[in-house]
C-alpha cells in the first residue's frame, strides 16, 4: 500500500480503551485474513505480537479452552474481539507507538454522507485497524480513496455483506 493523502489523515494517538470468532489452530504462519471460521473460540488473554509479511501484525493469542497458544491475524481480532483488542494496544502505549507502522489498513467502512464541498460525491468514514470506531480515530475518506485502499471493505459496505471475499 502507498502512503498518500488519506493514510496521512489516520490519527496516530493511542487506542481508549472476549473474543470468539478466529480460523485458528493452523500449524504454520500461513495467514488469509478473510476467512473467518463461523466456529466460536473464548481467548482466555492476548500475549503479545509480531510483524507478518513486513506490514501485517499478528497477534499471540492463549485460548480458554487450553487448546495451544496461535498467532491470528490482528484483523481478524479486532473484528471479533474489539475491546480485548484495544485494551492490549493500550497496555503496549498504543498501536502506532508499539508497532512503528505508518501505513495502516482499513478495517471497515462505518458510514458515509454527502461531501459538502462537492454535493454530487460522498464521503465514507473509515475505521483503521487497530483502532477504535471513535470520530477521533476515523477519517471520512472520498470514494477514489477508499476504493484505492480498501475495495473490498467499502463493497462489504455499500452492498451490505460481510465478509463478501471470504
Amino acid at each position: 500500500m502507498v502512503m498518500n493523502d488519506a493514510l496521512a489523515r489516520i490519527p496516530l494517538g493511542p487506542a481508549r480503551g472476549g473474543g470468539r470468532l478466529h480460523h485458528r489452530h493452523q500449524p504454520s504462519l500461513t495467514l488469509n485474513p478473510t476467512y473467518i471460521s463461523a466456529e466460536r473460540f473464548p481467548i482466555e488473554e492476548l500475549l503479545g505480537w509480531r510483524m507478518y509479511d513486513g506490514d501485517s501484525v499478528v497477534i499471540d493469542v492463549r485460548w480458554a479452552d487450553g487448546s495451544p497458544d496461535s498467532w491470528e491475524p490482528e484483523e481478524v481480532m479486532h473484528l471479533d474481539s474489539a475491546q480485548m483488542l484495544l485494551n492490549f494496544w493500550r497496555r503496549q502505549g498504543g498501536r502506532h507507538k508499539a508497532t512503528g507502522l505508518r501505513e495502516h489498513r482499513v478495517l471497515r467502512v462505518l458510514k458515509s454522507k454527502e461531501s459538502r464541498t462537492d454535493k454530487d460525491s460522498r464521503l465514507y468514514q473509515c475505521q483503521w485497524i487497530g483502532l477504535p470506531a471513535s470520530d477521533d480515530y476515523t477519517t471520512w475518506l472520498s470514494l477514489d480513496e477508499v476504493t484505492d485502499i480498501a475495495l473490498g471493505q467499502w463493497l462489504e459496505f455499500v452492498t451490505g455483506l460481510d465478509d463478501i471475499f471470504g
